[in-house]
């Protein structure tokens, strides 16, 4: 971040909310009525019907309908109908209100109070108006729990804006110092989240917050979430991700956790939280560059069933499935779940149509792929299988780093998708056959370029190797 030259700075808009919140007289009035306008800020109005629409979609047939639901709920929030936010939230907690599939209404309800409807990139005018509404709610209803935790999300999320802002230089005048509206953000999180905790009315989102804040998979907090309701699965599966080595955990402490979790709850509900884990580790944004988690797919695939059987369907739900089929090789079963999602793909498991069309290619394999594949995965279920492969993957790259990026640099962004690259190597090392599912522009490149290439000899002759190639 750039030096600063030290300058006279007017009060921020926090200066507001930190003294009204706490009950300490500090900020003049002129400094709200300066910031709580920002002129950036859009006036629309949406039609009540859409409001309504948005309440009632369905998740058994709009992949959206998660969507369009929170839209609804912003549009209550700009328009400041506190009462009917309190109604919606209260019912969907006292009655463990669900969408087809099991997704928490509540859930949902806070994933669109915690940012303005641009996302994390929204612009600081809209953060502001956003988070002053937040508090005007709190300030205005003292006994709300949903309010106090909203606004605790959304000052969560927005310090994670201004820390981007600030290592970028820009979103921030010169007259201010981020770090120090950064940390008041923070404090403000803190002390709403506090004050959530000493309300009568509790709520398990409570602790998912709280699990946010601390990022560090904490088990008094997870104590704390599965003693008040053991089916909130947003919290097992935000633990479960804080656990994952991307996140300095330990190698297969996310497996062993959903292995956990799922014995602790029992039943029906422990083998949907089961899935939940195993949809969060393997089919949410950033986890399709990782290596796959080693989980039980037959615990899956119950849990699957479970939720069916418990909640409904749901398209969200059914692309999730798809996804962790894929990841498990069961392109048979993946087939058949394409075939019941058919257009309907899901963003936010699939992350680009891109992705969803080459994993879609993946599962309709033709009988050579079939067979690669197979005795691939024979291969890597065994402990000598596990780590040759773990021996080999650097060499590989290494050695055919420039392969990929001569034919990759043509291309630009048009590569093709992901696809599976299977090798066939000699008891020498040297590689006897090279095969690709899908046919992509990359691997069609590629393919030609290995069969000249050899690696560590095998455990054992004509070996088959799968080297999955992820482009999102």
């Amino acid at each position: 971040m750039k030096n600063r030259t030290p300058q006279t700075r007017r009060p921020h808009f926090l200066c507001v909310v930190v003294p009204i919140l706490l009950g300490i007289p500090c900020c003049s009035v002129a400094v709200l009525s300066q910031t709580a306008k920002p002129q950036a800020v859009s006036n629309r109005v949406a039609p009540a019907s859409a409001i309504t629409a948005g309440l009632s979609a369905d998740t058994r047939n709009d992949v959206h309908a998660t969507e369009k639901y929170g839209q609804a709920i912003r549009e209550l929030l700009k328009e400041r109908k506190f009462e009917q936010l309190e109604q919606i939230a209260a019912t969907a907690r006292s009655q463990k209100t669900r969408f087809a599939g099991g997704t928490w209404k509540l859930y949902v309800l806070y994933e669109a109070l915690k940012q303005p409807a641009g996302g994390p990139t929204a612009g600081d005018a809209v953060w502001q108006s956003h988070l002053l509404t937040l508090h005007s709610w709190a300030v205005s209803h003292p006994d709300s729990v949903t309010a106090r935790i909203a606004l605790a999300e959304a000052f969560l999320n927005y310090t994670q804006k201004l820390r981007a802002d600030a290592d970028s230089d820009k979103g921030i005048s010169s007259t201010e110092d981020p770090w120090e509206v950064i940390n008041t953000s923070l404090y403000i999180a803190q002390i709403a989240l506090k004050q959530a905790s000493e309300l009568d009315t509790k709520c398990p989102h409570l602790y998912f917050v709280q699990q946010e804040m601390t990022k560090g998979g904490d088990q008094e907090l997870l104590d704390k979430a599965v003693s008040l309701e053991p089916s909130y699965y947003p919290s097992y599966r935000l633990h479960a991700l804080f656990l994952h080595p991307l996140w300095h955990g330990e190698e297969g402490a996310p497996e062993k956790f959903a292995d956990q979790i799922s014995a602790r709850i029992g039943g029906k509900q422990g083998a949907v939280a089961y899935f939940e884990v195993a949809a969060a580790l393997a089919c949410t944004p950033g986890t399709n560059k990782l290596p796959p988690p080693k989980l039980s797919w037959d615990k899956v695939k119950q849990g699957y069933a479970a939720l069916e059987e418990l909640y409904g369907g749901s398209l969200v739900k059914l692309n999730q499935y798809a996804c962790l089929a894929v990841h498990a090789e069961d392109m048979a079963l993946a087939q058949q779940l394409f075939a019941r999602v058919g257009d309907r793909w899901d963003p936010h498991t699939w992350q680009s149509k891109a992705y969803f069309e080459s994993s879609k290619r993946r599962a309709q394999s033709p009988g050579d792929i079939v067979t690669a594949r197979s005795a691939s995965q024979t291969n890597m279920d065994t402990p000598e299988g596990s780590r040759y492969f773990q021996q080999i993957v650097m060499e590989f790259k290494q050695k055919n780093a420039a392969n990929f990026r001569d034919c990759a640099q043509p291309l630009g962004h048009e590569l093709g998708g992901s696809f599976d690259l299977f090798l066939k190597i000699a008891n020498d090392g040297e590689v006897q056959q090279v095969i690709a599912w899908p046919e992509t522009k990359l691997s069609t490149c590629v393919v030609p370029k290995l069969l000249s290439g050899s690696l560590t000899p095998p455990p054992a002759p004509a070996y088959w190797v799968k080297f999955p190639m992820q482009f999102p």
